[in-house]
Formats: C-alpha cells, structure tokens, sequence
C-alpha cells in the first residue's frame, strides 16, 4: 500500500545507501562506461562526495587504527621494482606522492644500481620513498622479494617503474580490506596508454569483474592478471606463501 515502506523505499532514504548501490553497479559494469566520459566523471565525482561523507562518519585513522593499523608502521608498503629507466620512474613516483591517503612507504629496488635513478629518488627529498640497490642485476622476480623482505607495511602493493596510479587507488583499495568479507589481496582496472607528442593516447581499459561464476572463469582470468594491475595484498599472506 505504501512503496516508501518497501525494502526499496526504505533504501530511498538514505543517500549514502542509494549512492552505494548505484556505485556498486557502476563499478561491476564499469566497461558498458567506458565510450561515456562524462559518466566516468560522474561517477567519480560521486565516489569522492560518499568517501568524504564516510570519513566525515568514522575517519580512515580511526578506522585503519582499529583494524589493520601496526603502530609506527605504514598502512601501505608499495614495491616498485626499476632498471634503467628513471624517467618513467619519475612518473611512477610522482602518481603514488599524489595519493590522498599518505599512510605509505614506497620501497625502490633499483636493480642496475644506476646513479640517475638514485638521484631522481633523493630529488623527492620525501622520507616515504626508501632507495635499495642491488649490486648486480638479479632480474625482477628478485627484486621483488627484495622489496617484499623490507616491506613493513599491514598491505604490500606492487607498482611497477613503468606504471601509474590513478587518484585515489589506495583509498579506494583500503576501503575493499576494510569491507566485512575482508579480502586477502585486491586488483584493479587499468588503462594501457600510449604516450604521444599531444599527450596520453588510451589504448584500452580493462576492469576485472567482482565475482565470477564458477572456479574455471576465474582461474582464466586471474592468470593474465600480474602483478602490475594494481595487486594489493595482506602482508601476512607471506607467511603462508613465502616470497
């Protein structure tokens, strides 16, 4: 007799709840958006207004103190893995200092000890950024438990020299740990971008569904995944893994 006393009605009066749900589906369809900017636009604009509302409720300190937080040790522990390349790394560094959430380390593992590429680490004069070099190449599966073994964060994230983040990939990734099902590691989406002389030519975006429908889906996809798709993870899965 009365619609607003629907499960759905009810839902209707809360914004922050008709906002969830509407990002929810934006972001398990998030490919059927991808020819629509300014839905894009839309959506992330939503996406920051419902992350603001949830901090203004329960700030991610507070939040982060009562679960995961390790104290005099960052949330975040990002690996990057470089050789020879200093000026994509330049890049690399520049779109994690531009993060809004800062509770992070960034370890460097500079695996041809090149003197450019120290310095372009020390000209952040950041203290986040931790500079380790190998003294012979070793090749990237080694650097990575190199970066693995210093890491000293709750989450270990793997970005590589030649990657970026997007805004906001670390709020939004601590939001996913911070869910109840609490997840051991977490991917991304990304854009493939070719850099051109007018700028970032996008050559495809992917995004990695939320849920598969049987164990073999889901085996196929996350084979092609890698390490350089935004992989967060529990540092404690280490301990069950290894490096």
């Amino acid at each position: 007799a009365d619609a607003m006393q629907s499960r759905s009605g009810q839902l209707l009066k809360d914004e922050r709840l008709v906002q969830q749900v509407r990002l929810k589906a934006y972001e398990r369809h998030m490919n059927l958006f991808l020819p629509y900017p300014g839905l894009i636009r839309y959506f992330d604009e939503m996406r920051k207004e419902y992350l603001t509302s949830q901090a203004i409720e329960t700030p991610d300190a507070v939040r982060v103190e009562q679960s995961f937080k390790n104290e005099n040790n960052p949330v975040f522990s990002i690996v990057t893995p470089t050789n020879n390349r200093p000026q994509l790394l330049k890049r690399a560094i520049e779109s994690v200092l531009k993060q809004n959430f800062s509770d992070f380390e960034q370890i460097i593992v500079d695996d041809a000890n090149q003197n450019e590429t120290r310095q372009i680490v020390e000209s952040f004069a950041d203290d986040r950024l931790k500079y380790i070099a190998h003294q012979h190449n070793k090749g990237a599966s080694a650097s990575y438990n190199t970066g693995m073994m210093a890491a000293s964060g709750t989450f270990i994230n793997f970005l590589d020299d030649d990657d970026e983040y997007l805004p906001g990939i670390l709020e939004k990734t601590l939001e996913t740990f911070l869910q109840p099902e609490s997840p051991d590691f977490v991917w991304t989406g990304i854009t493939r971008v070719k850099d051109t002389a007018e700028g970032e030519l996008p050559l495809r975006s992917q995004s990695w569904p939320a849920r598969f429908t049987n164990l073999e889906e889901g085996l196929k996809v996350s084979t092609a995944i890698g390490n350089g798709f935004g992989l967060s993870l529990k540092k404690s899965c280490l301990e069950k893994t290894g490096i």
